[in-house]
């Protein structure tokens, strides 16, 4: 199997114009609601997340930070490409569909209750990709699309979360997907679930401008 590529598109910027968010990237609820969540949740007879062979296609994901508008040309064009498959995350779906863009899947990871109204419009050709942890109401806001429920290990306590719930629940063992606090480091580790070999990120600044923007819808 050949080795992932990669690629971070980076901003041309100036980095005396851009500084780090304060608040560390840390998780918006407690233990305790994440557990919560994953019971309710686990009631849903949805697809779960499956290994996929690997392929040809390139995932294109695009991110929330402020340099992704100034690619929004270059990010269309590639959304033509038939190898090119788009995923994005969070209120970034109704951005993008703004710029004309539908993309091929949706990642929802946080599990605040705010996240359900990124979804009040869902579109019938987006593959929604929805963490089991996330709040109950996103699975209600988009039933009836394709979904495709996703565990992914937590990154609090002692990271046995999903397992500890799986058990309690007689589940069949889903695949549990590690990796870091930020839904795009967590859409990597899913691309290579899912057969990508290759990937593009755009707006992946992990820091906010200085004159106040923070994210690129706000």
């Amino acid at each position: 199997m050949e080795p992932t590529e990669v690629n971070i598109v980076n901003p041309d910027i100036d980095a005396e114009g851009w500084e780090l968010p304060p608040d560390g990237g840390t998780c918006p609820v407690n233990d305790q609601k994440l557990l919560d969540n994953l019971r309710i949740n686990a009631r849903w007879e949805l697809p779960e997340l499956r290994p996929v062979r690997a392929h040809d296609d390139t995932l294109l994901f695009v991110a929330g930070g402020p340099s992704a508008a100034s690619y929004i040309e270059e990010i269309r064009e590639r959304s033509k490409e038939p190898d090119i498959k788009v995923m994005t995350c969070n209120d970034l779906h109704g951005w993008l569909m703004d710029q004309g863009i539908v993309p091929w899947a949706l990642l929802l990871l946080d599990p605040g209750e705010h996240i359900g109204e990124y979804v009040a419009e869902p579109h019938d050709d987006i593959t929604y990709f929805v963490g089991a942890h996330i709040d109950p109401g996103v699975f209600i806001a988009l039933e009836g699309q394709k979904i495709v429920k996703c565990y992914f290990g937590s990154t609090t306590a002692d990271h046995r979360i999903e397992h500890d719930l799986i058990a309690e629940l007689s589940l069949m063992p889903p695949t549990i997907l590690p990796g870091g606090t930020m839904t795009p480091l967590r859409a990597m580790v899913l691309a290579q679930t899912i057969g990508f070999q290759k990937m593009e990120f755009y707006g992946l600044d992990s820091c906010y401008k200085v004159d106040g923007t923070e994210y690129v819808t706000r």
